[in-house]
């Protein structure tokens, strides 16, 4: 699954969920099931681990 194909949004109103396809029935920016102009993005299911360098991990010396 690529990142484009995973762009899914959902409604603050109802709770439904869908894509930028659905969402171009009506103008503007709307759920398409209830007309509700307050969306969110939902966050993709990958989960992105960035290895820490030796330097974070280091203890700062008092001075």
């Amino acid at each position: 699954m690529s990142e484009l194909s995973w762009k899914r949004y959902k409604c603050m109103k109802c709770g439904k969920t869908f894509d930028q396809e659905e969402m171009s029935i009506l103008p503007g920016v709307h759920c398409p099931y209830c007309g509700y102009k307050i969306i969110m993005k939902v966050r993709p299911p990958i989960v992105k681990r960035v290895k820490a360098s030796s330097t974070a991990l280091e203890t700062p010396e008092e001075s």
